[in-house]
């Protein structure tokens, strides 16, 4: 589905972050929001063989290394 794709996670947190280019992200969906952000987290997992269950919190975009950042809250 995406292919810069850039997962953070702290250790012992149940928060993780994905950080993808706008550009991509915008090639794929019309806005960038907290909807279009969960399909694709939802993606990003399954595409990686991965069962995880998350929830976006958020969604922010930096104007100076041009990416979308999503807080994804990891439910278990």
């Amino acid at each position: 589905m995406f292919q810069d794709i850039f997962p953070n996670k702290i250790i012992g947190g149940n928060l993780i972050y994905l950080n993808i280019p706008e550009e991509e992200y915008k090639s794929k969906f019309l806005s960038i929001d907290i909807a279009n952000s969960q399909n694709l987290a939802n993606g990003y997992f399954n595409d990686g063989g991965k069962e995880v269950s998350s929830k976006v919190q958020r969604v922010d975009l930096d104007s100076y290394t041009e990416t979308a950042k999503i807080t994804l809250e990891l439910i278990n």
